[in-house]
């Protein structure tokens, strides 16, 4: 019988974006940081008694202008318990 679990992930996370744009006029640069939501959702298969297959799709809810921190993060991940 496969042991599959629905794993939810909820918490908060603190992101930093930096961005330096150089030209031939002019130079920029610019950071931020900001505090937010983290909510997501996975699987896990433990494909034997110490090892599980994990992925999750995770999106973090920040204040940031840019477009991109809103876009959800997908991981696979490998675990070992004792």
């Amino acid at each position: 019988k496969p042991d599959i679990d629905i794993l939810g992930v909820a918490g908060l996370s603190n992101l930093t974006a930096k961005a330096k744009i150089d030209t031939a006029t002019a130079n920029h640069s610019s950071d931020a940081t900001d505090i937010g939501a983290r909510l997501g959702a996975g699987v896990q298969y433990g494909a034997t008694d110490h090892i599980n297959v994990r992925a999750l799709v995770v999106y973090d809810a920040t204040s940031f202008r840019f477009d991109f921190t809103r876009t959800p993060g997908f991981s696979l991940g490998l675990n070992y318990s004792f």
